[in-house]
Order: C-alpha cells, then structure tokens, then sequence
C-alpha cells in the first residue's frame, strides 16, 4: 500500500518561511518601509549587501528596510504589481487589515471571510447585522450605503466588485509567495523524510517547499488541494457547509477548486491509500 504524507502550514513554518496571512498583511500594511529602500537600492545604491537569499522567519515592520535593500533579489516587475496593489482601496485588503488589527493571536482568513460575506448577505436581506466585531462591511469597505443595497440593479455590482476585489487579492498573495517565500533559502530539513517512503504529498499549502527541498531526485507527486503558485490557482474561500446561499458561491473554497481545476485527486488517495503523516 502507498503512503501519502498529509501537510500544511505548520510544515513551511517549521522550516522557518513567513508563510502566516499575518506576514502577508503586514507587508502591505507597512509597503512603504520596504517599497522606500528596495526603490533606492535598486536605482541609487551600487554597494548592495551580499545575499544568501535567507528571508526572515516573520514579516514585521522592523525588517522591511533591511528587507528592501536585497533590491535586485525581487523581480521587478512582481514588485511593480505588489506596489499598485498595497497602494489601492482594495475592500478586502482594507477588512484584513482592520480585521488584523483587532486580533493578537493567528488571523483566519476564511472565519474572517464568513463574517463579511454573512454581513453583505444579511444587509442585501434587510435584516439587522449581527455582527459586533467589525463595522459594516458594505459601508465601510465600499462605495454603497445600507440603503441601496435592496436594490436588484446594486446587488450584482456590489458583488461583480467583491468577486473582483478578492481576485486581485489573491494575485497579490500569490505574488508575495513567488517573491517572499519560494525564492527564500531555508537551510532547515528533517531527516525525518529521508527515512521513510512517500509516494505522495496531499498539500493545504501554495508553495513548492516540499519539493524544494526534499524532493530532488525522488518520483513523488504532489497534490495541493488550495491550488499552488505555479498554476496560479490559489484558492481563497470560505466553508462550503454553512447556510451563505448560492448568491455568494464565488467566495466559497468548494466553488472555487471546480472553477480553477484544483483536482480532487486528493479524495482517490484518500480512499484508496494510507496517510502516514501530519503537519510538523
């Protein structure tokens, strides 16, 4: 019987990668930190430090700078991309943020997700708003008030702009992977892996880590159930067992591995073969 070795992110953590929502978020929340010295270093600066390609373990305010001055580590015009996106009114980028900014501990992006799409669903139904955490998140994040949001002609355009706002979202996530995270040099490794025999990899994560690492010279294949960097499939949703109904079934993670073709090789692994191993 095969072996199938089961992943997430505790997995890109533990080899030391800012792979938290919470990194991502706070590279856009202080962008110009770093944005001011990578534009320096690579226009103005002809005494780079040297660079092993080493990122620090967590995205924090105080490594931008010295983040930016890697300059020509980054591709230009992946960085060009992530600066008009840290730079626009992004509604969901704003709600992150805010919502971030409410929270000490590990951001759940798809609990976060639920709570504003439960928010719009309820105000397009003219019901009182039950959430306490957060302001409306129509009003707030958008350009439409709690009074036109009855309306059949505004209901489309406030979801056609959401559906919209959360893909260029999810471009610059993706962006932040292919730049922050797959580019970095991890020196950490389990011989763990060595030891034993995978025949393949069910992944919830975007990144390559796995094969980067351990997977030189060995035939394992690879499923990343969200989709992965390469593919440009990032699956970014919420439950798909909840009582959001269908207006809203562009948000949710089900809908979306259908639409991007994310496969569902997993479920024929999982029925058939043996899961030898969990996150680390």
């Amino acid at each position: 019987m095969s072996n199938i070795l089961v992943i997430g992110n505790g997995f890109d953590l533990y080899h030391g990668l800012p792979t938290r929502y919470s990194d991502f978020l706070n590279l856009m929340k202080y962008w110009d930190e770093f944005y001011c010295s990578y534009d320096y270093s690579c226009n103005y600066s002809s005494d780079l430090p040297s660079d092993d390609g080493a990122l620090p373990v967590k995205i924090e305010k105080e490594v931008l700078k010295a983040l930016g001055e890697k300059g020509s580590f980054f591709d230009r015009e992946n960085i060009r991309k992530l600066d008009i996106f840290a730079k626009s009114e992004n509604a969901w980028l704003k709600y992150f943020i805010e919502c971030s900014d409410n929270k000490e501990q590990w951001i759940d992006f798809e609990k976060d997700m639920e709570e504003a799409i439960r928010n719009v669903m309820e105000v397009f139904n003219g019901d009182k708003v039950s959430s306490t955490n957060f302001d409306n998140f129509i009003t707030t994040y958008t350009e439409y008030r709690d009074s036109d949001c009855q309306s059949p002609i505004i209901q489309p355009r406030i979801l056609n702009n959401l559906k919209n706002d959360l893909n260029d979202f999810i471009e610059a996530l993706r962006l932040y992977f292919v730049e922050f995270i797959n580019k970095s040099s991890t020196g950490k490794r389990s011989s763990l892996f060595d030891n034993i025999i995978i025949n393949g990899v069910i992944s919830f994560n975007y990144t390559d880590t796995f094969k980067n690492i351990y997977g030189q010279g060995r035939e394992i294949t690879i499923h990343n159930i969200h989709g992965d960097i390469g593919n440009k499939n990032l699956v970014l949703g919420i439950k798909d067992e909840n009582d959001i109904d269908n207006r809203f079934v562009y948000f949710k993670k089900y809908f979306q591995r259908i639409q991007k073709r994310t496969g569902l090789r997993y479920k024929v692994w999982t029925n058939s073969q043996q899961a030898i191993g969990g996150d680390i």
